[in-house]
């Protein structure tokens, strides 16, 4: 049965005729009702018109416009080709606007024209985009080459379609973009996957009405690597207060991959507060840590090729105290003198200025004989010393409270000592003078 667009029915209703003579009219058929887009040809054909008396009798066609959409040009002339004519049995026309064109074909037998027959046209471009098919879901393995098949794509208007087609996403590792498809215009491209992991290709097609939506084929590339193996060698002088060196280069990839390094203290002994810190490098090949406590030490190296970890490589390390050990050495700096002279007035006198030294107990010369790391505090012996950093290596301190008197002249002695403590507790030589620094202040009242 021939498919009636609805906007057939009332001409239908209104194009019943009757004869009287003995010649029945002919049958008019347009076809079934059909898609179009602007601009490209559509078909029309009224070949299956037949005369219902006589089989042999010629007959000729009248096609017509009959009504078109808002804003077209066709409605009331014949734009109907071949022959610049409307009278061929298979015809095109032209739409110059979307929306819904109603064709009138009648046939007539030489005496009687048939009743018409009508065939809608629904110009819309959308129903005229082909479609594109980019084939199956693809698994290989890591070094095969990968083909995709966009033959099965389709166009409605049967004509020959053009193709697109681009990498979507690739794995982290892969160097590969959207444009590493060979042949990437053609039906079939390819291409060689540098890493395993998914892979999304997008296929579009396009016809003389325009590109259809995207079409999507995913590859899963399987991994050939093999992991690399861990393998840690230590230092034998495992003392606390000394850099511990390890060692990971006997480490291994079946592959020949590069490596990287992770380093890590899974397990210290009791009241260690070893942490990421106290490595030099936790990602080098050679690295060394700094044991804060004696104990046993269990030490974790896992390796990466780019691809895969490694089973963690372990060993248990038992760091002791150093045998030997020698004290820091402090150097406080030189003695210094200040003095001042302020004005009394009826016998009362202003406090001389407070006086400000800088200290470097490193600038000085100060020392740990074995590389120790240490600590420093500057404690004040004598006199009204603020010392504004005790625990840095370098401070400001502060002579205060030097009070004058009229017509006299006090002396004021400021002392501090340079206390210097490595890592195994032990400090520098407390009755050692250089440990120590004074200053003495004049201050006068006139």
């Amino acid at each position: 049965m021939t498919r009636r667009h609805p906007v057939l029915l009332a001409l239908l209703l209104g194009a019943c005729q009757n004869t009287d003579s003995g010649n029945a009219p002919p049958m008019a058929d347009a076809g079934p009702d059909t898609f179009g887009a602007v601009g490209i040809d559509v078909s029309l054909d009224g070949t299956g018109s037949a005369d219902t008396d006589d089989a042999d009798a010629p007959l000729t066609w009248r096609w017509s416009i009959e009504r078109a959409p808002e804003g077209s040009a066709l409605e009331g002339v014949a734009p109907f080709q071949p022959n610049e004519s409307a009278d061929a049995s298979t015809t095109t026309f032209v739409p110059d606007v979307e929306g819904v064109y109603v064709v009138r074909l009648t046939v007539n037998d030489g005496a009687l024209d048939s009743l018409a027959d009508f065939v809608a046209v629904d110009v819309d471009a959308s129903a005229l985009l082909p479609v594109a098919a980019a084939g199956a879901d693809v698994s290989v393995t890591e070094g095969d080459t990968v083909s995709f098949d966009g033959s099965g794509s389709t166009d409605p208007l049967g004509g020959a379609l053009t193709y697109s087609w681009s990498l979507v996403t690739v794995p982290t590792r892969s160097n590969l973009g959207p444009d590493s498809l060979g042949g990437a215009d053609g039906a079939t491209p390819s291409f060689e996957p540098d890493a395993p992991g998914q892979y999304l290709a997008s296929l579009t097609v396009t016809n003389a009405v325009g590109t259809s939506f995207p079409d999507f084929v995913a590859v899963e590339v399987a991994s050939t690597n093999q992991p690399p193996t861990a393998d840690i060698a230590a230092r034998t002088d495992l003392w606390t207060c000394y850099d511990v060196g390890l060692s990971g280069e006997t480490s291994s990839d079946p592959d020949g991959d590069p490596l990287t390094y992770d380093w890590r203290v899974v397990l210290p002994p009791y009241g260690s507060t070893l942490g990421e810190l106290d490595w030099d490098d936790p990602t080098a090949s050679e690295p060394t840590f700094f044991p804060d406590v004696e104990g046993t030490y269990l030490v974790q190296l896992v390796v990466n090729d780019g691809e895969a970890d490694s089973a963690p490589a372990q060993t248990w390390l038992d760091v002791v105290p150093r045998p030997l050990n020698e004290a820091p050495v402090a150097e406080a700096g030189s003695d210094k003198f200040f003095d001042d002279t302020v004005t009394c007035t009826a016998g009362v006198c202003p406090k001389c200025d407070n006086k400000t030294v800088e200290l470097d107990a490193l600038d000085e010369g100060s020392y740990d004989p074995d590389g120790d790391p240490v600590t420093y505090e500057w404690v004040v012996l004598q006199g009204d010393a603020v010392v504004h950093s005790a625990t840095s290596p370098s401070t400001t301190v502060s002579l205060e409270q030097a009070t004058a008197y009229q017509g006299r002249t006090e002396y004021y002695v400021y002392k501090l000592q340079l206390v210097i403590t490595d890592c195994l507790g032990t400090t520098n030589n407390l009755a050692d003078g250089d440990s120590i620094v004074s200053f003495t202040y004049q201050c006068t009242g006139s």
